[in-house]
């Protein structure tokens, strides 16, 4: 598999990296956590390319319907 996402909570804000929003994703909010890997049908550079998307923008990054809920680890 050339791609991977998962959907996450933010500690902290983001940018949308969403062409069609550019809004911010605000702490406590989930979002999609997307990478594409060299080679794969998204990316053809070099290294590997990570976008975040709010929830309402985030059917414009990578099959992120299927997107699997991200735990985080306890320390």
């Amino acid at each position: 598999m050339a791609e991977t996402q998962h959907t996450v909570t933010a500690r902290k804000s983001y940018p949308c990296d969403s062409y069609r929003c550019g809004g911010t994703i605000e702490p406590g909010q989930d979002y999609v956590r997307a990478v594409a890997f060299p080679g794969s049908d998204h990316n053809y550079g070099p290294v590997p390319i990570m976008v975040r998307g709010c929830q309402a923008c985030s059917s414009s990054l990578i099959n992120s319907e299927d997107a699997p809920r991200m735990r985080r680890r306890r320390r």
